[in-house]
């Protein structure tokens, strides 16, 4: 780069790059008259700014060359993910910083898995700065690089520094639970998401957030699904949320229910609900493990006993305890371990006591000998022995008999008919026999059952033929003992001897447990094809036999067209024909009988489309252009993992769907482009490897951003209004836009005024600064997020002034009594404004006020108290309340008492009155034992009547009325003041002085006022009213006329020139301003100043503080010794200051001129010359 230069002396020359040194990348010559810079060997590098600098004793100049080299581009920059999710990455990056002279056209992105060292080529035209890789291996890390192109080829990649997993944040862990709350703490436990993001969780996050508190606090953060909070405040409502981490982030939070933190206590308990009439049943030999809840706080203590005694703990019998519960073991139970056992629960609430009942059933001890040959013949041989001593806990159910030859050692069972009673309960039996090994060489025919009840004798229990080997013998009597034997009979008619008895049979419900035996092929899910028909079946097995119950979803299953149950008594079977979807999941088979119920789960996978998401659509983050949308995963898959979903959408006015998303991979979508102010209609369609689902659509939602302006405040109200102050109340408004209100503004402005001024407070607020007697208007703003509402204005102007009301005493009754030696109280309502002076009497003497009485006032009460009451306390007391409006005293009535009593004492009298308006009369007080009574509460100006009854024991008497009276004032409006006069004034100001002679109490307590504000040069009279509490009197007579102006100046100290024996002669300074000469209406007005200056000055004249010019009606006349002003037909409007500046080289002098143009004459107020220098 050739650059010529000149300058003296010569200038040093300076060359310099941002990013490069040059010293040691170029070649730089310098000569008096040019510099040379040289790169060799440019590349992109080399593109920029090159700045030079010349700089000499006379200056510094500067200037830059813009080079560009041309050359494939340099690397993107910021390379880096955008999104990742379970199987796509989303890249995003920036322009190169240089572009090698050319533009680029696109960007060649390629790939690489961290096991390989090859990249793949995912895109060479792409011109985006962004790039979805999809497809990509859940878990696995890969490695990207991106280059850009221009057209001189490509360019260096930049490459992620290192390798990025395909994975995304975990979902929300499931179901947060508080499980236990102390006084400082609470116990949290949670499940594992449902999808870790195709990354390991590396822990949970712990948050609490404290109840009118918007903070969500960091509390740990844990590997483990459960953790204690510590060090919480009692007595606090908190809420806790877990938040799942892996390495690609944070899921969502997941939250619970809110919790209030205090210790809990409860009495102790023990849940039985497990253990069947409280009855547990074991088998000799197994191992008996009894768990029982146990429930209190705090953790009660539980002891257990065996009979009356403790129970002692071996190696083979022990006790466990649990946070929970306590567990009773037995190992290789035996029959000696039966019996009762109890369980003692104790805490700070109390102690509770349980017991339950251990059977040990065990095979049966030997029968009770020696056998008793009692009858032997030549082919037969009658025996008997007695049942067992030991019976195994359960009912004998028959013998076996055996024999063999003395010559041999091997017994044979005998071939006699052995009964076996297979279903015992307290009403009936089952019994099951064999057939005889000979039937008399004919067929047997049937059989005949018979019964014996204890000692008694055998009977016939069956009354019908019965040809089968098994028969229920019904009608038995519950804990009745029992015997039974069968006879059987051939078709020859002839019967065989009666079988071996049962033995004794208690008739009562035999008790074992329902048990499931499930095939192997169970314990992993039955997968079907849609279409295809399944079976699912067991063995059960019980005492009594047990009802067998098929449930899906907790709903008991019933026959239906593809629905068949197959059941028996031992055999559980369900059959489904042409499964669909719905027919997968989880099915339960449940048995029950008194002995308990037991239940296992088959769970069945029905290959098919999934089903429908669970809904509903949630729609949230709504405006006018977009929203988001999220749902749940569908509850029938269809046996395949949900691949993604298809989002579409319709406007409710059209019925087409239109695709917002194909392939959604999430559970939630942003739309965007939606057209302000229309309703739409969402759908979102599962598709496994099987095929697309069913959709769940959403409900109609308007796009439209979420709140507007609010409504205008109602109500708006004034209220405690003073002479310099108002308290101004308004009512929310009834729509808040959708946007919490987060303010009022408050404007007031005077009622002929226009412009508005703000005053601030929430829903109320107290506006000050306010002019005695001016009436002014308000008006609230509401106030949100969105803006301003429109004002709402309050519907009448409002008169500063202060409040004021007549006083006035509201007794509740007129009489009160009073036991001798106790404390009397009488609380009396008043009223008025400003606060009135409360007055008391005792029978019209002024009340003294002793420790004993005493009187206290509030700004709505008077109270009366008297302590110890004596017979002296006893009288009339009277009220008398007084303010500035005056004061309020009670009519007071009196009268006589009856001349005849009716033989026995008055005991009261009773008070009516009645306005004269209307002929109703009410009852004043009932219970006046004294011949006065004050009465209140009149309305004044109104005209009364009053009438007494007398009372005693047998009742009241004929009444006495009064005349009518008015309640009135005793006194009469004021007559006129004197003539009031203006004893000062200025322009701004007038003094009034008002005589009269004082007539009554006056509102205006002095006869002069000052009125203020005036407008200088107006003419005013003024005329003043007298008022009392009665009203207001006659007006004065009118003043004179006066006009506000300020008055003359006085003239300056007077000095004594020459004095002689007869006179002074004397000499002053005129007044500074004399008070303005007049000037006839529409005359003209000269404004002169006098100026002495050398050399000339320049002059300028200003009016108000801007310039003049020269007008029709005004113009200007300079001299060198004068400026003159002169005004044309003068108006009001040429009233204001009038300023004239003169300046020269050696300084500046300024003159200053009011005038007041009136509308008869014009005054010159005030005349200032400066001396000019």
């Amino acid at each position: 780069m050739f650059v010529p230069i000149r300058g003296r002396p010569v200038p040093e020359v300076t060359w310099s790059k941002d990013d490069t040194n040059l010293k040691t990348r170029a070649h730089i010559d310098t000569t008096e008259s040019y510099t040379l810079l040289v790169i060799p060997d440019c590349t992109r590098y080399d593109a920029g700014k090159y700045h030079l600098c010349l700089e000499n004793v006379a200056g510094k100049k500067t200037g830059f060359v813009n080079v560009k080299v041309l050359d494939t581009p340099g690397p993107p920059v910021n390379l880096k993910p955008r999104e990742i999710t379970k199987n796509s990455i989303t890249l995003q990056w920036e322009i190169p910083i240089i572009d090698g002279g050319s533009k680029i056209h696109n960007y060649i992105v390629e790939k690489r898995a961290a096991t390989k060292k090859a990249y793949t080529v995912l895109s060479t035209t792409w011109q985006k700065c962004s790039f979805k890789i999809p497809d990509l291996e859940e878990g696995a890390y890969y490695y990207f690089r991106v280059s850009a192109e221009n057209d001189l080829g490509v360019g260096e990649p930049a490459e992620t520094p290192v390798p990025i997993r395909v994975s995304q944040a975990p979902s929300a862990p499931e179901n947060l639970y508080v499980t236990d709350v102390t006084c400082d703490s609470a116990s949290l436990a949670w499940t594992k998401p449902l999808h870790d993001g195709g990354s390991l969780i590396t822990g949970y996050v712990i948050e609490a957030q404290k109840k009118d508190t918007d903070q969500w606090v960091h509390v740990a953060t844990i590997k483990a699904l459960d953790y204690t909070v510590t060090d919480l405040i009692e007595g606090a409502e908190y809420t806790f949320r877990i938040i799942a981490v892996n390495a690609s982030g944070r899921s969502d939070p997941r939250e619970s229910r809110p919790a209030i933190i205090k210790e809990q206590t409860s009495a102790p308990s023990f849940d039985l609900r497990g253990v069947y009439q409280k009855t547990v049943i074991a088998k000799a030999g197994d191992r008996l493990k009894v768990e029982i809840p146990v429930l209190g706080k705090p953790r009660p203590v539980v002891s257990w006993k065996k009979g009356d005694t403790g129970l002692k703990e071996t190696q083979r019998i022990n006790i466990e305890t649990t946070l929970t519960s306590t567990i009773l073991n037995i190992n290789e139970i035996k029959r000696t371990d039966g019996g009762q056992y109890s369980m003692t629960g104790k805490n700070m609430l109390g102690t509770v006591s349980e017991t339950i009942t251990v059977l040990v059933h065990d095979i049966p001890g030997p029968p009770t000998g020696p056998i008793k040959l009692e009858e032997v013949s030549c082919d037969y041989v009658l025996m008997s022995w007695d049942p067992p001593e030991n019976d195994g806990g359960v009912p004998i159910n028959n013998y076996i008999v055996e024999m063999r030859e003395t010559t041999g050692t091997s017994w044979v069972e005998l071939a006699a008919t052995v009964i076996q009673a297979v279903i015992i309960t307290r009403s009936q039996v089952t019994l099951r026999w064999t057939k005889p090994q000979y039937d008399g060489g004919i067929k047997i025919t049937g059989y005949i059952i018979e019964k014996k009840e204890g000692a008694g004798r055998w009977m016939k229990a069956s009354f019908t033929n019965i040809t089968e080997t098994e028969f229920v013998v019904t009608g038995l009597t519950e804990d009745q003992i029992y015997e039974f034997r069968i006879i059987a009979k051939n078709a020859a008619g002839v019967f065989s001897q009666p079988s071996d008895s049962t033995g004794a049979i208690t008739a009562k419900d035999e008790v074992d447990p329902p048990r499931i035996d499930l095939e192997a092929k169970y314990s992993q899910a039955v997968v079907v094809n849609a279409g295809d028909t399944f079976k699912l079946e067991a063995a059960v097995c019980g005492k009594p036999v047990p009802t067998i119950h098929w449930l899906k979803e907790g709903q008991e299953i019933t026959e239906a067209a593809r629905l068949e149950l197959k059941n028996t008594d031992f055999t559980a079977c369900l059959v489904v024909k042409e499964a669909i979807r719905v027919d997968g999941g989880q099915y339960m088979l449940l048995v029950k009988n008194v002995g308990g119920e037991k239940s296992v789960n088959i769970n069945v996978k029905v290959l098919d489309r999934p089903g429908a998401p669970e809904g509903p659509i949630s729609i949230y983050g709504v405006t006018s252009e977009k929203c988001s949308i999220s749902w749940k995963p569908p509850l029938q898959d269809g046996g395949s993992d949900v691949s993604h979903y298809i989002v579409e959408r319709r406007e409710t006015s059209r019925l087409v769907w239109t695709v917002v998303e194909p392939k959604v991979q999430t559970l939630n979508l942003k739309i965007t482009k939606l057209l302000p102010g229309n309703e739409y209609i969402f759908r979102v369609v599962p598709v496994n490897k099987y095929g697309v689902g069913e959709p769940l659509e959403s409900e109609p939602m308007v796009a439209r951003n979420p709140f507007v302006t609010p409504n205008p405040p109602t109500g708006v109200e004034v209220s405690t209004i003073t002479k310099d102050s108002m308290v101004v109340t308004w009512e929310r408004p009834t729509n808040d836009g959708g946007s919490p209100i987060q303010g009022y503004i408050v404007e007031k402005r005077d009622k002929d005024g226009v412009r508005w001024t703000r005053c601030n407070k929430p829903l109320e607020t107290i506006v000050t600064n306010l002019l005695k007697g001016e009436e002014y208007q308000f008006r609230v703003v509401a106030v949100n997020d969105k803006g301003k509402s429109d004002p709402r204005q309050l519907a009448h102007s409002v008169v500063a002034k202060d409040l004021v009301i007549e006083p006035a005493v509201r007794p509740k009754v007129s009489s009160y009594s009073v036991q001798v030696g106790y404390d009397l109280k009488i609380e009396v309502p008043i009223a008025g404004h400003p606060k009135p002076i409360v007055t008391w009497t005792k029978d019209g003497v002024a009340l003294k006020q002793t420790t004993r009485v005493n009187v206290t006032d509030s700004a709505h009460n008077t109270t009366l108290t008297i302590k110890d009451s004596t017979r002296d306390d006893a009288g009339m007391y009277s009220i008398n309340v007084t303010n500035a409006l005056g004061s309020k005293d009670s009519i007071t009535l009196s009268w006589e008492p009856p001349t005849y009593t009716g033989g026995c004492q008055i005991s009261n009298y009773v008070v009516e009155k009645r306005d004269t308006t209307t002929t109703n009369w009410m009852v004043v007080s009932a219970t006046v034992a004294r011949t006065t009574l004050k009465i209140s509460n009149l309305k004044t100006g109104a005209e009364y009547q009053f009438r007494i009854y007398a009372e005693n024991r047998y009742g009241k008497s004929y009444a006495i009325v009064s005349e009518p009276v008015v309640a009135q004032y005793p006194f009469q409006e004021p007559g006129p003041p004197g003539t009031p006069f203006v004893s000062s004034y200025t322009k701004d100001y007038m003094v009034n002085s008002i005589l009269w002679t004082k007539i009554n109490k006056m509102l205006i307590q002095d006869c002069r006022f000052k009125s203020t504000p005036l407008e200088e040069g107006i003419e005013y009279e003024y005329r003043v009213y007298a008022e009392n509490i009665v009203g207001i009197g006659e007006c004065s007579k009118v003043s004179e006329v006066y006009v506000a102006h300020d008055p003359c100046d006085p003239p300056g100290r007077p000095e004594a020139v020459i004095v002689t024996r007869h006179s002074v002669k004397l000499r002053w300074m005129p007044p500074e301003y004399d008070g303005g000469s007049l000037h006839m209406a529409g005359s003209n007005v000269e404004l002169k100043f006098n100026i002495r200056a050398k050399p000339a000055p320049s002059i300028e004249w200003f009016k108000d503080g801007r310039e003049l010019e020269p007008t029709s009606q005004l113009s200007f006349k300079h001299t060198f010794e004068s400026t003159t002003v002169f005004l044309k037909e003068t108006t009001r409007l040429n009233s204001g200051t009038y300023e004239v500046k003169v300046k020269n080289s050696l300084g500046s002098s300024c003159g200053l001129v009011r005038l007041l143009i009136q509308g008869i004459y014009s005054k010159l107020f005030f005349f200032s010359l400066h001396k000019m220098y």
